[in-house]
């Protein structure tokens, strides 16, 4: 069997790393760019100041998009097997393999050195390409097989568990950019539970599904923002619960890497909205409540107040009956 190296391999695509976010517009609510940023909380005082709390609603609408570093993990549909035996073709020569542990070079330069058994690579050893790869470890059948070391001309490495040539069980793979893996793998993905961590801090902890996160797990960006719940093909999707770093808060249904369903928002200050979301908004039947008791509860359209809704101002007694029109109160 012979062996022909490739020149243009250089490990596996890259993690995308997690950017500093981006603070979003309110244009751009329900949407999750490329970099985006939790935005702060809503200031409060001009609205409690006018003793209107209902024009606190334009503060809400600013706060309900979930600014989500989400770009992590976006190429992994890009990535290809990272085998060493994707560097080699295999024909049908015949050779003799020389006696005992001597280096045996192969037509396009690949020396292995280690044990044999039938003609073939078994047992320990190690192979070292023209291009600088090299792996280290067990081999069955002319195969890596066993526990063994992957070392990439660019400066990546994976450790771990192989069966037929393929990274399977356990292992650790190490980008030099400073991404990492440990965990399970399934025929070169990852598959099972794992740990990814980027150079900047940010971490993800639980489960993935062909090279995706996928089940339930929870990451950590730098800034502090945390998300917790289950994701389907990288995305937020399910229960979850995503904290900001200033306080807030929302716990419910998510889709698509937005809220989307029943859930809670809360503020740092005591103020929630519990309700219905579609896409990142509110939308559906839901009830605002500040500190102070004051609340207003009716129906959502995109964001913004529609129809007939309740609102109870605070220490003033009794309730009252409103009619609104996208947003606004109707005439």
């Amino acid at each position: 069997k012979q062996h022909t190296s490739s020149s243009s391999l250089c490990g596996r695509p890259r993690q995308a790393r997690l950017d500093v976010p981006e603070r979003l517009s309110i244009e751009l609510m329900g949407t999750v760019p490329a970099r985006c940023q939790a935005q702060c909380a809503p200031c409060l005082t001009c609205c409690e100041n006018s003793g209107t709390p209902i024009c606190e609603e334009s503060q809400l609408a600013a706060t309900s998009n979930v600014g989500l570093p989400l770009s992590f993990n976006k190429e992994v549909s890009k990535r290809k097997s990272f085998s060493p035996s994707n560097l080699s073709t295999s024909d049908d020569t015949v050779f003799v393999p020389p006696a005992g542990c001597e280096p045996h070079i192969y037509d396009n330069g690949a020396i292995y050195t280690g044990e044999w058994k039938c003609h073939l690579r078994s047992g320990q050893g190690y192979q070292v390409w023209p291009n600088g790869a090299r792996y280290e470890g067990g081999w069955s059948e002319d195969r890596e097989h066993g526990r063994g070391c992957f070392s990439y001309p660019c400066g990546d490495r994976y450790e771990g568990e192989w069966v037929t040539g393929k990274a399977h069980g356990h292992g650790v793979y190490f980008c030099a950019d400073g991404w990492m893996y440990a965990g399970q793998w399934r025929d070169d993905k990852q598959t099972g539970e794992g740990v990814e961590e980027w150079s900047d801090g940010s971490k993800y902890t639980g489960h993935f599904a062909l090279n995706k996160k996928h089940g339930y797990g929870k990451i950590e960006w730098a800034d502090g923002s945390r998300y917790e719940g289950q994701f389907v093909s990288d995305n937020l999707e399910g229960e979850g619960v995503y904290t900001w770093t200033d306080g807030r808060r929302f716990e419910g249904r998510w889709r698509d890497n937005s809220m989307h369903g029943r859930g809670v928002y809360s503020w740092a200050n005591g103020q929630t909205f519990d309700g219905e979301y579609r896409k990142g908004l509110k939308h559906g039947q839901g009830t605002v409540t500040w500190p102070d008791g004051r609340f207003y509860s009716g129906l959502w359209d995109n964001g913004k107040q529609q129809g007939w809704g309740m609102m109870a101002k605070g220490s003033d007694k009794g309730q009252w009956e409103e009619d609104w029109e996208n947003g606004a109160q109707a005439a």
